[in-house]
């Protein structure tokens, strides 16, 4: 199937929308903070979600996290999450399981010398749905100007809470972008 391009002016086709597999929920900047919480974003329109994070500037180095929200008020409990990062052919995979505790599920490492090098896409499982909601985190994490992070976290929140939004907690003062998709 041919991807459809749309121009200013069109009619769009039912059929066009249908087949759009990514749509765009919330695009939230944020600037010199310590956490961001992202509110109303899991509804019932998308079973499942993308989350995509980008660093501008970050004053620590850091490993940022996540907890899932319910009217913008974060569930501290029953997270569980295994983190595999690759750093260097000498030193090997780096495996650790409930990194940060379990009030919380690891997403980057994050440095404050090229913040821009770390990213990452977050899939969300489910979270609009009374059932444990599972992430998997993946992309590159930033350690020095020489070297960065290659990195794949899962977790889950094992409860059955039916969440609307996310906070993000950072150490130190970070800037960047949250963008969230829904996945048709």
């Amino acid at each position: 199937m041919t991807f459809p391009v749309f121009a200013s002016g069109d009619t769009l086709n039912a059929s066009d929308m249908n087949a759009v597999g990514l749509w765009l929920v919330n695009t939230t900047n944020f600037s010199a903070v310590s956490s961001q919480t992202v509110s109303s974003v899991f509804t019932s329109d998308y079973r499942n979600y993308v989350l995509v994070l980008n660093y501008t500037t970050v004053t620590t180095q850091h490993v940022s996290s996540i907890q899932f929200t319910v009217s913008g008020t974060a569930t501290t409990t029953n997270y569980k999450a295994r983190t595999a990062r690759w750093y260097a052919a000498s030193l090997g995979w780096e495996l650790t399981d409930d990194e940060l505790g379990t009030d919380e599920i690891p997403v980057c490492v994050v440095s404050a010398t090229v913040p821009t090098w770390a990213g990452k896409q977050i899939n969300v499982y489910a979270p609009q749905i009374a059932q444990p909601t599972a992430l998997s985190s993946f992309g590159p994490g930033s350690f020095s100007t020489s070297n960065f992070y290659w990195e794949h976290i899962n977790g889950v929140h094992n409860a059955s809470t039916q969440f609307d939004g996310f906070k993000l907690t950072f150490n130190g003062n970070t800037t960047g972008t949250i963008k969230t998709f829904g996945v048709r």
